[in-house]
């Protein structure tokens, strides 16, 4: 994402085979058997410039993801949210941004994250 020409924030997401280290994470692994279906999208991180955050860039870049993984065919969509500041929540997202797209929380991963869902059909 671009303001003024200059680069202000991103996020990455792609498909759950372009995301495998997530799988073969510790804390991912010690819950994989109790998640049921696995994700076919996953959204790991996010970054915005210090001087543009809290001006909405992280949540336009949620809006743009998940609008590509729709044009692309949908499906459910796993997201790592931070729990508190020190989790760095401008990484992961917060936990009530990915709420307010209709993600639902699954269960808590690890110490300062949760594990939330969408589908898009």
């Amino acid at each position: 994402m671009y303001r003024d020409g200059q680069p202000v924030g991103w996020c990455q997401f792609g498909r759950r085979a372009d995301l495998p280290r997530v799988e073969r994470g510790r804390k991912y692994m010690a819950l994989a058997g109790s998640l049921g279906e696995l994700p076919t999208w996953r959204i790991t991180c996010f970054f915005v410039d210090r001087p543009a955050r809290r001006t909405g860039i992280a949540r336009f870049a949620l809006h743009a993801a998940l609008a590509a993984i729709e044009r692309q065919g949908g499906g459910l969509v796993e997201a790592y949210p931070a729990t508190h500041g020190r989790a760095v929540a401008t990484w992961f997202g917060s936990v009530g941004m990915f709420e307010r797209e209709g993600f639902k929380v699954v269960r808590p991963f690890g110490q300062s994250n949760l594990l939330v869902r969408k589908c898009i059909r």
